[in-house]
C-alpha cells in the first residue's frame, strides 16, 4: 500500500511525464520498486534494472516542480487515474504493456459499461462517412459506447455519430492530452469532453509523433468488448489495430462496401480471413446482449465459493501465469485470453503484474 495515494499520483506523473523511459521501462522500474514514490528516494530499482539515467531523472523532476505543470493540468480539469484506480478500465489491463497512468480530460464512462471500438480509413468516401455515423448513432442507442481514435475521417465520423446519438464516447489520442490533433478536429474534441471523455498516455505536449499511433492503437482495440471496421485499404494502419484486437481476444467486425472501390478492399480480406461480416447495427447489438443485459447489475459469486466458470478456468484468489491456467482449463491461449478478459471486465477476475491472473478480492 502506498503512503499517499495523493503523493503516488504525483510521482507516477513524473515518471510518465519525465519524457526519459519508454513504458516498457516504467513498467520495469514500478516493479522493481512497487512504486513511483519509492523512487524519488532509492536509486536501487536503477541499479538493479540497469536503466541508469536517475541523475536526469531527478533534474527533470525539478524542472517539472518548479513549472507547476502537475498542479496546472489539475487546474485545467484533466485528471490523473493510476492502473490501480476503481474507475481504470479493467479492459485496459490486457492491453500489452498495460498503461500505469492515463490522463483524463472529461468524464470516462462507469466501470461495467459496454464499449465498441470504431476505426477505419483516414480517406473515407461518402458511403463510408454515411455508415460510420449511422452504425455508431445506432449502437449507442442500443446502449454501446463508442471508443475511437480521434483522427480524421472514419474515426472523427464513428465519434460524431455516437454524440449525435446521445450517447456516450471516448476518444483515445496519439499526443498529450491537451494537443488538438488534427487541428480541424478542434469542435468534435468540445463535443466529445460533453458527453465523454478523452484519455491519453503520452507525456503533456506530447506532438502527433508517428511511432505514437500504432502504440495508442492497443488502447482503442482493448477497450471495447469488440472492434468494428468500416472503411479500410489493404495496406492501412487498420490493419495493426486488427492484430492487437486479435491478440487481445476481442471480436472483430467488418463492414462490407463496393467492390470496385480501394476502401473496402482492406475489410473484404478481414472478412475473408474470419472477421465477422455485418451489415446492420442491430447484429453487433445482438452479439453483446448478454453483456449489455447485464452491465448494471453484473453478477457476483459469493465470497470464497467459485462459480463453474472459474473451476473451468483454474482462478483462485492467488495470481497465477497464462501458462497455468491453460494447463489446469485445458483451453487454447485465444480461448482462455477471451474468458479471462471478459472477467476482468465484469470485474470477476484482475489482472497483476507478469500478465497472471487471480480472483477478484479484498486481498491483492
Amino acid at each position: 500500500m502506498y503512503k499517499s495515494k495523493v503523493m503516488e499520483r504525483k510521482a507516477r506523473f513524473f515518471l510518465n511525464a519525465s519524457g526519459i523511459f519508454s513504458p516498457e521501462q516504467q513498467r520495469t522500474l514500478l516493479s522493481i520498486s512497487g512504486s513511483a514514490e519509492e523512487l524519488l528516494n532509492n536509486e536501487a530499482p536503477f541499479r538493479e534494472s540497469g536503466i541508469d539515467q536517475r541523475t536526469d531523472y531527478l533534474k527533470t523532476i525539478e524542472r517539472l516542480e518548479s513549472e507547476k505543470l502537475y498542479e496546472n493540468l489539475l487546474s485545467r480539469g484533466v485528471k490523473f487515474l493510476l492502473e490501480e484506480d476503481e474507475a481504470y478500465p479493467a479492459s485496459l489491463t490486457f492491453v500489452d504493456t498495460p498503461p500505469h497512468l492515463l490522463y483524463v480530460k472529461g468524464q470516462l464512462p462507469p466501470a461495467g459499461v459496454c464499449g465498441i471500438s470504431m476505426i477505419g480509413t483516414r480517406h473515407p468516401t461518402q458511403y463510408g462517412r454515411k455508415v460510420a455515423r449511422g452504425f455508431a448513432t445506432r449502437l449507442v442507442e442500443g446502449g454501446l459506447t463508442v471508443i475511437s481514435g480521434c483522427a480524421r475521417g472514419i474515426d472523427s465520423e464513428a465519434l460524431w455519430g455516437a454524440i449525435e446519438g446521445g450517447g456516450q464516447v471516448v476518444g483515445v489520442l496519439g499526443t498529450g492530452i491537451e494537443e488538438v490533433y488534427p487541428k480541424e478536429n478542434e469542435k468534435l474534441f468540445q463535443s466529445i469532453l460533453s458527453k465523454g471523455a478523452l484519455i491519453s498516455e503520452f507525456p503533456p505536449g506530447a506532438k502527433p509523433l508517428k511511432h505514437h499511433f500504432p502504440w495508442r492503437n492497443r488502447l482503442i482495440s482493448g477497450w471495447g468488448l469488440g472492434l468494428l471496421v468500416v472503411e479500410a485499404t489493404v495496406r492501412s494502419g487498420t490493419a495493426g489495430t486488427v492484430r492487437w484486437a486479435l491478440d487481445q481476444g476481442k471480436d472483430v467486425f467488418a463492414i462490407p462496401g463496393p467492390i470496385n472501390s480501394e476502401a473496402s478492399r482492406g475489410c473484404h480480406k478481414m472478412i475473408r480471413e474470419g472477421a465477422h461480416l455485418v451489415e446492420f447495427p442491430q447484429e453487433i447489438i445482438d452479439i453483446f446482449s448478454e453483456e449489455l443485459k447485464d452491465r448494471e447489475k453484473p453478477d457476483e459469486p459469493e465470497k470464497g465459493v467459485l462459480d463453474p466458470e472459474e473451476d473451468e478456468l483454474g482462478l483462485i484468489r492467488e495470481p497465477r501465469s497464462i501458462d497455468e491456467l491453460m494447463e489446469i482449463s485445458g483451453l487454447t491461449y485465444e480461448d482462455l485470453v477471451s474468458k479471462l478478459n471478459r472477467k476482468v471486465v465484469e470485474r470477476s477476475a484482475q489482472r497483476h503484474a507478469g500478465g497472471r491472473f487471480s480472483l477478484k478480492g479484498d486481498v491483492f
